[in-house]
């Protein structure tokens, strides 16, 4: 019998909170999103792509769902072993089809997603979930990190320096006309046909240290997309001196994260219910680390 193949898949872990006078949370607002049934009142434009949610489901303590982002303007092609590429040959109306599938955990608001590089990003979900529900306030997403990650922000006793990189926006209209200096800095990307951008902050010893609610607000503002549209954050980099050593260390790359081996099924595909065996996997092996920072409510 021949070995069923198996495709190791990245999940990441964020902690995730709505306005206070939001009643019921990000499970209430997951339920909300819920009752738009149709697929034409599910899809939404988002950084000019189509995005949607295909399944949600909102009974129990884990709240399950699939994302997915239609890539419609340019397709890649088909290949055979014994033809020549050619085109997908696919209507207009269609694309191609990249999804992330996720898991809420109701009692410790500890969100998982699939890592998908051509998906959607969790600020794009953002910004999906506030164009259908009227939450009246910000909903924050903020990587978890790992435990090491933990002890060098909570050590970090004087910051300096933030450092963040913008990778270039996917779609080539998304900024007209800039406003602030981050849309400024993506303008200039554009014009100059760059790939990316790195922005510095820093302060002097003869002004303030930057303060951790500061540093997490911004970081915030950058994963949420609030800030910068539809560019990815790639690099988002505190640097200064903890018990008086200098130190520097980058939140992203200090993410809690799992990776999972999923089946891939019989049309070369990962399906909705393998993904989603793999997150509930992925919180399995991370379980221990998230008790460990956030108490029992993740048990």
């Amino acid at each position: 019998m021949a070995t069923k193949k198996k495709k190791n898949v990245s999940f990441e872990f964020w902690q995730v909170s709505v306005a206070p006078n939001y009643l019921g949370g990000f499970k209430t607002a997951l339920t909300t999103l819920a009752q738009a049934g149709a697929i034409s009142q599910r899809n939404q434009t988002i950084g000019g792509y189509t995005m949607r949610w295909e399944e949600l489901e909102v009974t129990g303590r884990y709240f399950f769902g699939d994302f997915i982002k239609l890539r419609m303007d340019l397709l890649p092609l088909k290949g055979g072993v014994n033809t020549k590429s050619s085109s997908l040959n696919l209507p207009s109306s269609e694309g191609i089809s990249e999804a992330f599938v996720f898991v809420l955990d109701t009692n410790s608001n500890i969100l998982i997603t699939q890592h998908n590089h051509y998906g959607a990003s969790v600020g794009s979900f953002i910004q999906y979930i506030h164009q259908l529900v009227q939450i009246g306030g910000p909903i924050q997403v903020l990587p978890v990190l790992s435990s090491a990650g933990v002890q060098k922000l909570n050590g970090m006793t004087d910051v300096r320096r933030l450092t963040y990189r913008i990778a270039k926006p996917r779609n080539v209209a998304y900024n007209p006309g800039a406003r602030g200096s981050v849309d400024s800095s993506i303008s200039t990307m554009d014009d100059l046909d760059g790939e990316s951008i790195e922005v510095s902050v820093s302060t002097r010893f003869a002004h303030r240290s930057l303060t951790l609610r500061e540093v997490v607000n911004k970081a915030n503002d950058l994963v949420n997309g609030r800030t910068i549209g539809g560019a990815n954050l790639e690099k988002f980099e505190v640097a200064g001196y903890s018990n008086g050593s200098r130190d520097e260390f980058d939140l992203i790359k200090e993410q809690l994260r799992a990776k999972v081996e999923v089946s891939v099924g019989a049309k070369r595909d990962l399906s909705y219910a393998d993904r989603k065996s793999g997150v509930m996997m992925a919180l399995s092996m991370r379980r221990p680390e998230l008790v460990a920072q956030f108490g029992s409510q993740c048990a």
